[in-house]
């Protein structure tokens, strides 16, 4: 798999030495590969209508410090849209929305909104949402915005939060295919019960539809491409973060090749692998 690295020059010195030591383990990392994480916004209801208001939010997040402090590096900084670095018809291109105060300054000037932003955010979202939450308050409070960060219950979150809230904490696992990714999370409108954005884009829908059956492999990538930046550009999705998989194992475990879609060999570890 490309992007699959020896972990033992990429840890920090004392998990390096303990790998080092201990030469029946080993462990690998396929960067970018794995759980999305997100702050969501319902882009149909106010204040997160306004599109001032959401740049300011997506310019007032600090993506590096929240992969380097809360993931340990073990991340890949995100873009605002579900689709992963790794996979096939990511638009390496798009710029790179990163944390600038000035911008998100601006932007929520812009907004004219006084009233702080509430967040929810839980452990039962994911490991260190609390924390991400956390990072995004400090950095978006440098840009002059107040976010009221309020943690909730883990338990019931998918039932109680969740699609429920107007701004909220989530992640979004990897799919197979960009259209699989793609259509989950954002196809299909409000009939799509699964938007946790409520984004709704004519011109999305019909490139995604239209990219589904296009031969033309540069034509199809640029169709992709501007599916990502419609996403990143117009819904209420900040998505801050792509995990990357760890595999570790002993060294007698054979047949365990890295995937690009998921851990322990695309999830057929007990298919695929064996002891010798």
């Amino acid at each position: 798999m490309t992007g699959q690295v020896d972990l033992i020059n990429r840890v920090d010195p004392k998990t390096a030495a303990l790998l080092a030591k201990n030469k029946a383990l080993k462990v690998a990392r396929t960067p970018g590969m794995g759980n999305r994480f997100a702050f969501v916004a319902h882009s149909d209801k106010d204040p997160y209508t306004n599109k001032d208001l959401m740049l300011a939010l997506k310019y007032g997040i600090d993506r590096n410090k929240i992969v380097k402090n809360v993931f340990s590096g073990y991340a890949t900084v995100g873009n605002d849209h579900t689709v992963g670095p790794r996979m096939k018809y990511y638009d390496a291109k798009q710029k790179q929305i990163a944390y600038d105060p000035d911008k998100a300054k601006f932007h929520f000037k812009k907004a004219n909104i006084s009233a702080p932003i509430e967040l929810q955010v839980s452990e039962g979202a994911f490991s260190g949402a609390t924390d991400s939450g956390q990072v995004f308050q400090e950095s978006a409070a440098k840009a002059g915005i107040k976010i009221d960060l309020k943690r909730v219950s883990g338990d019931g979150y998918w039932d109680n939060v969740w699609l429920k809230v107007p701004f909220c904490a989530v992640y979004w696992g990897n799919r197979p295919t960009i259209d699989n990714q793609l259509s989950s999370t954002f196809g299909g409108g409000l009939k799509n019960t699964w938007n946790d954005t409520h984004f709704v884009n004519a011109d999305f829908d019909k490139l995604l539809t239209d990219a589904r059956v296009e031969l033309d492999q540069p034509k199809r990538a640029a169709m992709y491409a501007k599916c990502q930046e419609l996403i990143s550009q117009n819904s209420g999705m900040v998505c801050f973060a792509v995990q990357d998989y760890l595999d570790a194992h002993t060294t007698k475990l054979m047949g365990l090749t890295p995937s690009g879609r998921y851990d322990m060999a695309d999830g057929r570890i007990a298919e695929k692998g064996w002891f010798a």
